[in-house]
């Protein structure tokens, strides 16, 4: 069900895309490639896309910009 979700997230074309927590329930294979996708995505259809995540740390998500708001 979450990965069907993040792949309609993908579909709509959007100028903003908001997640919250999307590789949750994702091991790291899935989050790899998901993150590719989100990515991919974001630099091909000019989409600005926010990830809110709890994990300190996703080593496999390469966005161009990161923004820490913890501190």
């Amino acid at each position: 069900l979450q990965r069907i979700s993040l792949i309609n997230s993908v579909v709509r074309k959007q100028p903003i895309l908001l997640l919250d927590e999307p590789f949750s329930a994702l091991d790291k294979e899935m989050i790899e490639q998901a993150s590719d996708l989100l990515v991919k995505n974001s630099q091909v259809n000019d989409v600005i896309t926010f990830i809110i995540s709890h994990q300190p740390a996703h080593e496999f998500i390469k966005p161009d910009k990161v923004i820490n708001l913890t501190k």
